[in-house]
């Protein structure tokens, strides 16, 4: 007969939960709902009243409000959280709710705690419960999901509401969240009944591996934390580092991508950026110097090489200032030196110095400008000695 009631009690609960649940995809409706379930809930509890019915259908109501409640805040604060996180937080609201629900029905769980809160095995002297170990292993994982969660959120918002950059806002998400993973590990442990001053002696046989196995991991992540908070490599950033160059991707505590020229990801580890010689061409404005030297001959007008030259700079992705500029190097044993000084972005600096190239060559073709040959001039002395062809003759 318990074991009736109990069913009836959870299928009707979780009907009426699932309907408001499903109502609540749509906030408006929650105006006309919740009278509604309001006044057959009056109605529905005066009868089961009258013929000794249990079920205690005036709990359901509380929750329903609670829930409408929290729902409406959540749902009309200013920042508006995204849609991803509503859905989550409609799902998990209804679980944890119709949780709550069944738990005040202990009358009829209580035979099933008392198995699962039973000690079936000992760890150390620490007695572990199947109650124990679901608790423990939900905490955890329910703690890096809203981590998750809060990661993305601070990174996505945190510009928006503050002057904070993109790598900034990445740095505080992501220690945030490593933070809680550390926190929820510890609260697990507790849960299952470890004692945490222990972890003292696993600190000193961890400090023992550290110096001889693990020390390139922990210096990776510590070199991590370092780059993150110094700042001196973000993500979008044009570096070289052995020789190579490219853009970094993503910066992990234990080791960062960057995607080179030729689209292939590299993954270095976090010590190289710390104790290695790392060029970062974006550290300070996210633009670089493109110098294009050219001669012409001597006939030509310098002044108007010029003007061809700031002509040939006017293409899609020179950017306007600084602006650019052209030099009269030298007079060359040849022609006339001239150098076009751009600034482009880090990451098109080869596109646009081979298309500043082409632009030249057609510009000057077109104007009549000629890029002169190597020039040199041979005088042969003769100092009234033996004759060239005899000498070599006799020898």
């Amino acid at each position: 007969m318990i074991l009736l009631h109990l069913s009836l009690n959870l299928a009707i609960s979780f009907f009426i939960f699932f309907l408001v649940y499903r109502a609540f995809r749509r906030v408006k409706f929650i105006l006309f709902a919740f009278p509604l379930i309001g006044f057959a809930n009056t109605f529905l509890f005066s009868f089961f009243e009258i013929y000794a019915f249990p079920f205690p259908l005036f709990y359901p109501l509380i929750y329903f409000y609670l829930y409408a409640f929290l729902y409406i805040i959540i749902h009309y604060l200013s920042f508006k959280l995204p849609e991803k996180i509503r859905k989550d937080w409609r799902l998990f609201s209804f679980l944890l709710l119709f949780t709550i629900y069944t738990l005040q029905q202990s009358k009829y769980l209580k035979p099933f705690l008392k198995i699962v809160k039973t000690p079936f095995i000992s760890i150390s002297g620490v007695e572990v419960s199947i109650a124990s170990l679901i608790v423990a292993f939900l905490v955890f994982y329910l703690t890096i999901y809203l981590g998750r969660i809060l990661k993305n959120f601070i990174a996505e918002k945190l510009p928006q509401v503050t002057n904070a950059d993109v790598a900034t806002s990445n740095t505080i998400a992501t220690t945030i969240f490593y933070t809680l993973i550390i926190i929820a590990g510890l609260a697990s442990l507790s849960i299952l009944g470890i004692d945490l001053t222990t972890l003292k002696i696993l600190g000193g046989a961890l400090g023992i591996g550290i110096g001889f196995g693990l020390q390139q991991i922990v210096n990776n992540f510590v070199s991590g934390f370092i780059v993150l908070w110094e700042r001196s490599v973000r993500p979008g950033d044009v570096i070289e580092i052995d020789g190579m160059r490219g853009i970094v991707e993503r910066i992990g505590l234990r080791s960062t991508i960057i995607k080179t020229i030729d689209n292939i990801e590299v993954i270095i580890p976090n010590a190289e950026f710390i104790t290695g010689r790392v060029i970062n061409l974006t550290l300070g404005e996210p633009i670089v110097r493109i110098e294009v030297k050219v001669s012409v001959a001597y006939r030509e007008n310098p002044e108007e090489v010029r003007k061809i030259l700031l002509e040939a700079a006017k293409i899609e992705g020179v950017v306007s200032y600084p602006e650019p500029y052209v030099f009269f190097d030298d007079m060359g044993d040849s022609g006339l030196i001239f150098s076009l000084t751009v600034w482009t972005h880090p990451y098109r600096r080869r596109e646009i110095s081979s298309e500043l190239r082409f632009r030249i060559f057609k510009l000057f073709r077109e104007n009549n400008i000629e890029i002169p040959y190597p020039q040199l001039d041979v005088h042969i002395k003769d100092d009234g000695g033996i004759e060239p062809g005899k000498e070599l003759a006799g020898g």
